[in-house]
């Protein structure tokens, strides 16, 4: 941190740090070299040659691998096992939303 910044950017400076990194955060100091690392690969030969597989938790037709659990007591539906579940749910709903004429 440069000792002449400002103080109110030291404390925002500070305190995003804190929400990123380290055990109050969502990343690890470390995680750059992954990035670095998955920013090579993505760039490789093979990368080049296959097509990205998304549909985890869904066979080639689009149904998916498990049935969904019958006697879930909450709202919604739920999967067992692993998938991409709920996040394809919510970007199918932002879609929705997007697609909607304006609230008026």
């Amino acid at each position: 941190m440069d000792a002449a910044a400002p103080e109110a950017f030291k404390r925002d400076s500070y305190k995003a740090y804190l929400m990123c990194f380290g055990s109050s955060g969502m990343f690890e100091q470390d995680d750059v070299e992954n990035w670095v690392s998955i920013t090579d690969m993505a760039g490789g030969s093979m990368a080049r040659r296959l097509k990205l597989n998304s549909r985890m938790g869904l066979t080639s037709s689009g149904r998916p691998v498990k049935p969904p659990m019958t006697r879930f007591a909450g709202p919604g539906t739920a999967y067992q096992g692993f998938g991409e579940f709920n996040q394809r749910h919510w970007l199918a709903q932002w879609s929705d939303h997007l697609e909607a004429e304006p609230a008026r």
